[in-house]
C-alpha cells in the first residue's frame, strides 16, 4: 500500500483534508482510494472496473450505473445509519461488520498514515 495525504486547505477542520492511497489486495490487483474535502461539488462515488463490467454507484445522486444502463435507486441517504441503528438495537449483528473486519479497516488505515510518513510503500 502506498499513499498520500494530510490537511493542506484552510479548511477549519481537525481531521486530513485530502488522501490517495493505492493498494493491492488477494482479489484485486490495483485498487485506488480518494478522498477529498476540497471539492466544491458534493461527489460521493464508488468505481468498479472488471473485464466485463464498469459499474459506478452514485451516493449523492443515488444511481447505479453498469455499462451504459442507469438505474435510480429510490433511498433516503440516511437509510444505511438507521439500518445499522435499528441492527444493533435488535441484536442482528450478522448485517454488521465482524469485530475481526473492524480491526482488519484500523489496520488499513493505520498502513496508510504509516505510507504518509514514511513516503514509501508499507505492508499492512
Amino acid at each position: 500500500m502506498t499513499a498520500l495525504g494530510g490537511h493542506y486547505s484552510n479548511l477549519e477542520i481537525t481531521s486530513d483534508d485530502t488522501y490517495s492511497i493505492m493498494m493491492v489486495t488477494r482479489r484485486c490487483p490495483m485498487v485506488t482510494i480518494h478522498l477529498n474535502y476540497l471539492e466544491r461539488e458534493i461527489r460521493r462515488l464508488i468505481n468498479i472496473n472488471t473485464d466485463n463490467l464498469s459499474i459506478e454507484a452514485d451516493l449523492v445522486k443515488c444511481t447505479i450505473k453498469i455499462n451504459d444502463k442507469i438505474e435510480k435507486i429510490e433511498i433516503d441517504q440516511d437509510h444505511t445509519y438507521r439500518s445499522m441503528h435499528k441492527a444493533i438495537l435488535n441484536e442482528e449483528y450478522s448485517m454488521l461488520c465482524s469485530f475481526d473486519e473492524g480491526v482488519e479497516v484500523m489496520c488499513m488505515i493505520r498502513a496508510a498514515e504509516r505510507s504518509v510518513q514514511q513516503k514509501a510503500w508499507v505492508l499492512r
